[in-house]
C-alpha cells in the first residue's frame, strides 16, 4: 500500500470520527450567526437605516454588498500565506474574533453618540458591515479548505442546508423582534438595539466555532501549486487557471451574470415601504417572510442537494428568482410583496447552497484555496457594479426620462434579464458529481 494511500485512509477515518460533532456544530453556529445578522439583513433594513441617517443614494445603494465585498477583498493578498498553512482553525479562530467587533462599536455610537457626533456615528455605522467582512475575508479561503476537510462531499449539500435552515429559524424571530423595535423605539436608537442584539448572536455562533475540530491529519499531499507569491502572480496566472477549468470557468461566468440582482436589490425594501405607504416596523413583516422562505429553501436543498447535486439547487433558485419578482410589475400589495420576499428567501438560499456544493465539487482539491480566490476577481466588481448601476439608473430617471417606468422596475427588468443568461450558462455545465460517478464507474 502506497504512502499517498496510507495518508487518505488515516485522514479519512479521523473526519469520519469527528463528522457527527463537526457537521452539527459547522451547521448550527453559521446558522446562529447568518441569523443573527437578519436583525441587520443588508438586503432589507440596512438600506432604509442609511436613508435614515442622511446617507446619499450611492452609500444606500451598496449597503447591501458591503458586508460581502469586505469578505472578498482580503483572500486576493493572503492566498500566498494561506497555501502555506498546514492547519487552518488558529488562523480563522483569530480573525472570527475580529470580525465581530465593529457591530458591538456600530450599535453602542448609535445609541449612546448618535446625539453628538451624528457624522462619526453614520460613518461608523455605515462602515461597519465592510470592515466586519474584511475581518472575517482575511481568512475566508482558510475557513472554506477547513470546511471541504470536516465536511465530505457527500454531505455537504445537506450541511449548508441545515445551516440555512437554522438562519430561517432564528430570522423568523428577528423579523418579529425587529418589528416590535422599530415600533416601540423608533430612529437611531431603534437601530442601534438591533446591531447590539445582532452582536449577541455572533459572538454566541464565534463560541460554537471554537469547539470545531480540525482533523490533526492532513489531507493527501497533492500535485505542487505554481508558485504564487503576491496578488500580481494571481493575475498573472489567471488566463491559465481558467483555460485548464472549463467548467468552473463557465460556473464563474454563471455567477458573475447572476450578480445583475444587485440592481434591484438596493431599493427592494425602499420600494416596498413607498408604494404600500408602511412605516419601517413593516420591515420586520418582510424579514420574516424572507426568513420563511428560508426554512422552505433549504429544507428543499438538503434534500434535492445531497442526492443530485448544486447545480439543480442553482437551476431551480433561477427559476424562483423569476417567478416571485415578475407579479411587481403589475401589483403592489402587502401580499405580492410578501411573496416576493418570501420567494427571494427561498431562492436566494437555494443559490447559496447550490453554489457552495458545485463551487467545491467543481474545483481539484489541490488547486481549490486558488480557485476560491480567483472568483473575488470576478465577482466583486460584478457585485458593486450592479449596485452602482442601481444608482445610474435612477439618475437617468431623474434627469433624461421623467416620465419613464419606475427606476427600481427598470432595475428589476434587468435583474431578472441577467438571471435567464446566468442559468442559460449554468445548463451548459455538466454536474460535477454526475462526472465523477460515471468516472469511478469507469475505472
Amino acid at each position: 500500500m502506497s504512502s499517498c494511500t496510507c495518508e487518505k485512509l488515516a485522514f479519512d477515518q479521523e473526519v469520519n470520527q469527528l463528522l457527527r460533532r463537526n457537521y452539527f456544530l459547522n451547521a448550527i453556529e453559521g446558522g446562529i450567526y447568518i441569523g443573527g445578522m437578519a436583525f441587520i439583513s443588508a438586503d432589507v433594513i440596512l438600506p432604509p437605516f442609511a436613508k435614515q441617517l442622511g446617507a446619499s443614494e450611492i452609500i444606500v445603494s451598496l449597503m447591501p454588498i458591503l458586508l460581502r465585498v469586505g469578505f472578498l477583498i482580503p483572500p486576493l493578498f493572503t492566498l500566498p500565506w494561506i497555501l502555506r498553512m498546514r492547519h487552518m482553525k488558529p488562523f480563522v479562530n483569530m480573525t472570527g474574533l475580529l470580525q465581530r467587533c465593529p457591530l458591538l462599536i456600530a450599535g453602542l455610537m448609535l445609541i449612546y453618540a448618535y446625539p453628538y457626533y451624528p457624522r462619526l456615528t453614520l460613518i461608523v455605522a455605515i462602515l461597519s458591515p465592510f470592515i466586519s467582512g474584511i475581518f472575517g475575508g482575511l481568512s475566508f479561503s482558510a475557513w472554506m479548505e477547513l470546511v471541504s476537510r470536516i465536511i465530505p462531499p457527500q454531505r455537504r449539500a445537506s450541511c449548508w442546508a441545515l445551516r440555512a435552515l437554522c438562519t430561517g429559524i432564528i430570522g423568523l424571530g428577528a423579523g418579529k423582534i425587529t418589528q416590535e423595535i422599530l415600533r416601540l423605539i423608533p430612529g437611531v436608537k431603534g437601530y442601534g438595539c438591533l446591531f447590539l442584539i445582532a452582536t449577541a448572536f455572533v459572538f454566541l455562533s464565534y463560541i460554537l466555532f471554537l469547539m470545531i475540530r480540525e482533523p490533526s491529519q492532513l489531507p493527501p499531499a497533492e500535485p505542487a501549486l505554481p508558485s504564487i507569491t503576491s496578488v500580481f502572480d494571481l493575475c498573472r496566472q489567471l488566463p491559465d487557471f481558467l483555460r485548464a477549468h472549463p467548467d468552473y470557468t463557465r460556473f464563474l461566468l454563471s455567477r458573475v451574470v447572476g450578480c445583475g440582482i444587485f440592481l434591484m436589490l438596493p431599493f427592494f425594501s425602499l420600494f416596498a415601504l413607498h408604494e404600500t405607504g408602511r412605516p419601517p416596523e413593516f420591515l420586520g413583516i418582510l424579514v420574516m417572510w424572507q426568513m420563511a422562505g428560508t426554512i422552505v429553501g433549504n429544507l428543499s436543498a438538503a434534500y434535492l442537494g445531497d442526492r443530485f447535486g448544486g447545480k439543480l439547487l442553482l437551476i431551480l433558485a433561477r427559476i424562483l428568482y423569476i417567478g416571485g419578482f415578475l407579479p411587481l410589475f403589475f401589483w403592489h400589495s402587502e401580499a405580492i410583496f410578501a411573496g416576493a420576499f418570501f420567494m427571494s428567501g427561498l431562492a436566494t438560499n437555494l443559490d447559496q447552497v447550490g453554489d457552495k456544493t458545485m463551487g467545491i465539487e467543481l474545483i481539484p482539491v489541490a488547486q481549490r484555496v486558488i480557485l476560491i480566490t480567483i472568483s473575488t476577481v470576478f465577482i466583486m466588481p460584478a457585485m458593486i457594479a450592479g449596485s452602482l448601476g442601481s444608482v445610474l439608473i435612477r439618475y437617468m430617471h431623474r434627469h433624461i426620462f421623467p416620465d419613464g417606468l419606475d427606476p427600481f422596475l427598470v432595475a428589476l427588468a434587468i435583474s431578472l434579464t441577467c438571471l435567464v443568461i446566468s442559468g442559460l450558462i449554468l445548463l451548459s455545465i455538466p454536474e460535477p458529481r454526475r462526472n465523477a460517478a460515471s468516472s469511478h464507474r469507469s475505472a
